[in-house]
């Protein structure tokens, strides 16, 4: 991810993702929402945080897509890595 995205298209999909995914879901658990209401028991985060952070993943990983790597490039290039 982090050699894949500029930094201010990055600064503005954390903002958005923010104010529109983790607040709402916040609220609907911890904020007297449609979760609490039903009972569910958020032990430290794990509902709000892992839920939140999965789906956002996912999004973010069908925005960008698959690693652009061409066909002439080394071996190294092609293999995934995650230390530079």
């Amino acid at each position: 991810f982090a050699d894949r995205v500029r930094l201010l298209p990055y600064v503005v999909f954390v903002t958005l993702w923010m104010l529109l995914v983790y607040a709402p879901v916040c609220h609907w658990v911890w904020g007297g929402g449609w979760m609490q209401a039903w009972g569910v028991w958020d032990f430290a985060g794990g509902i709000v945080v892992h839920i939140t952070s999965g789906f956002s993943a996912l999004a973010s990983l069908f925005v960008i897509g698959p690693r652009k790597v061409p066909s002439d490039a080394p071996e190294a290039l092609s293999q995934p890595h995650n230390v530079p």
